[in-house]
């Protein structure tokens, strides 16, 4: 369900406002605000091409992180032509509240800002003066939205449609600039099954400062278009995202189908150009669009830079072909300790795969651990070392590697949600290469991900020690350490859990049935489920006996998660007919 994301917006006034067209007359405005879904718009003023408003408006949605600081908040500024509801956009101005939220108290302060037409984005069509704050669970939000700035308070007591505006006393055009996007090509794309065939028609969209343009349509999942994305905008820009999409375009017979996207970030292309660089893509397993991403699905080529210019333009032309991202001898290392399952049910039989799609042309799959207490231990160096499997490969850029996808494959003894006669793909963690490029030996503990039951609201699957790097041969890599020879010991493991505070509701009728589930490596502790509580008070002390390596640096973090297990049972029965799973009501790790 994600967590209550709060977007205040102030809209104080407008000015320099013209009627669209032969430019006779005087405008009927008013302001639009579109944020978090919704749509609020303020009173129409009848004849002004400058006035003002000072209307208030709160959006708030249950939402997760992402698809907060990936949302926008867009004002228009509209022209009523007649009392039957015509109307024409005068101009807008789109905040990414990624951006707002970064703001010093998440918040900007009262000020003028150009309106520009999606159509024309390089022209400014007038001004709006508003205020803006984005807020996320447990900020601190302002009672006013002015953000210091001064109020003529002897204006407060005229009226709003004869009120005289206050006029911006600086010039708040800013200079102008060119945006320049280039699509090269893109590679291995997913097909998409339509009503007639299976194919791949895949076209590119760029999304930014209002406006949207598109390159051509291509016809197999392989395509080279190398055109040129053009976008004028002013700086600072509040709509800092630049959205590129790679669509599927199913004619007549079928929809838009998105394969895959990329976001560029205006601050950083301000600072330095984009090079050509490859975009990875990953995709739901056999197309179940409620699990989290976890297969290649293709990748995309582009480059993109910005520069100050005085005729900036809007178009997509032909462009260049890209000079191909720069290439060495490339070596991994990688090696296998320790894994551990969120589940006092044990695979009687299991394996792990790593992957780097696209860089590595193999799939490395480990021997069967050893059961070590409650957990499984690769022993020996010919087990634990995977590095004679890699195969010669060719490293570019680490931005340009994409993510290693590491896989547990498991069996379980019984049947029905967990068993099955074949080892299948159970957990699976991604990472980066750009975060392994690197030559740190030193084991580390990877949070493992579910992939059949999972989704955006399980925690945790499992965990696995591992060493992973990732370089180039030349210059010479340092010494391989030996794998390292691990003491196991038993531990008592205890855990005091006495109460919770203001837990989020989680059913209709406003309560939730929490319980509190606490991970460390193989250990695995639940208290009892508190039904119908927001405030539960547990007084419980769990223990379990854990064996752990004696190296402290080389033991996993308590990963201590609150659950609500009758919430997303209810559902399983509704959709799968099982009575297994849970809804996560939040998390922490605490070191050890």
């Amino acid at each position: 369900m994600g967590s209550e994301y709060l977007v205040n917006v102030s809209v104080f006034a407008v000015a320099g406002l013209k009627v669209p067209g032969d430019g006779a007359g005087m405008p009927n405005p008013y302001v639009e605000v579109d944020c978090l879904g919704e749509k609020k718009t303020t009173q129409v003023i009848s004849g002004a091409s400058a006035c003002t408003f000072n209307n208030f408006y709160s959006f708030s949605r249950h939402m997760s992180e992402d698809d907060f600081t990936g949302g926008d908040a867009v004002i228009a500024v509209y022209h009523q032509k007649n009392s039957f509801g015509f109307k024409v956009k005068l101009g807008q101005v789109t905040f990414s509240l990624e951006k707002v939220y970064h703001q010093d108290g998440h918040l900007v302060a009262k000020d003028w800002f150009v309106i520009v037409l999606p159509d024309d984005p390089g022209k400014g069509c007038g001004y709006v003066e508003l205020s803006l704050g984005a807020y996320a669970p447990g900020d601190i939000v302002p009672q006013s939205l002015s953000g210091g700035a001064d109020v003529d308070e002897a204006a407060e007591v005229q009226s709003i449609k004869t009120r005289v505006v206050k006029l911006p006393t600086k010039d708040a055009a800013k200079s102008l600039f060119q945006l320049t996007v280039c699509i090269y090509q893109a590679e291995e794309l997913a097909m998409i099954k339509g009503v007639l065939s299976t194919n791949c028609n895949p076209f590119v969209q760029v999304d930014f400062n209002g406006t949207s343009q598109r390159t051509q349509t291509q016809r197999n999942n392989n395509p080279t278009w190398n055109e040129e994305v053009q976008v004028p905008f002013s700086m600072p820009a509040w709509d800092n995202s630049v959205n590129v999409t790679v669509m599927h375009d199913g004619g007549l017979t079928g929809s838009k189908v998105e394969l895959g996207d990329v976001t560029l970030d205006i601050d950083d292309l301000a600072n330095e150009a984009l090079e050509p660089t490859w975009y990875y893509f990953y995709k739901a397993p056999d197309g179940k669009k409620d699990e989290e991403k976890s297969e290649f699905a293709g990748r995309l080529l582009l480059s993109a830079s910005m520069e100050r210019t005085e005729k900036p333009i809007l178009t997509i032309n032909p462009g260049s072909m890209a000079n191909p991202p720069k290439v060495t001898a490339g070596v991994a290392w990688i090696d296998l300790y320790m894994v551990c399952f969120d589940s006092t049910e044990q695979p009687e039989w299991l394996h792990v795969q790593i992957e780097l799609p696209r860089i590595i042309d193999a799939e490395l799959i480990s021997t069967q651990p050893e059961p070590e207490g409650h957990g499984f231990v690769w022993k020996g160096k010919e087990n634990i070392r995977m590095d004679h499997m890699v195969p010669t490969f060719s490293l570019p850029a680490p931005e340009n590697c994409g993510e290693f996808i590491i896989s547990v494959f498991a069996k379980f003894k019984k049947t029905g949600l967990l068993g099955g006669k074949k080892p299948e793909r159970h957990m699976y963690a991604r990472v980066p290469a750009s975060e392994v490029y690197k030559w740190d030996q030193t084991p580390k503990w990877r949070d493992m991900r579910m992939v059949v039951h999972g989704g955006d609201d399980v925690g945790s699957a499992g965990f696995l020690l591992m060493t992973l790097c990732l370089g180039p041969d030349s210059p010479k890599p340092p010494a391989r350490a030996k794998p390292l020879k691990i003491k196991w010991k038993d531990y008592c493991f205890r855990a005091k859990i006495y109460q919770a505070v203001n837990l989020p509701a989680k059913d209709e009728e406003g309560s939730s049935d929490p319980l509190v589930a606490i991970n460390f490596g193989p250990a695995i502790l639940r208290t009892q489920i508190i039904t119908q509580c927001i405030n539960p008070s547990w007084n419980q002390i769990l223990e379990e006996t854990v064996r752990l390596p004696d190296d402290v640096t080389l033991r996993p973090d308590i990963l201590i998660t609150l659950l609500d297990p009758m919430l997303r049972r209810r559902r399983r029965k509704l959709i799968h007919g099982s009575s297994e799973g849970s809804s996560e009501l939040g998390w922490f790790n605490e070191s050890f």
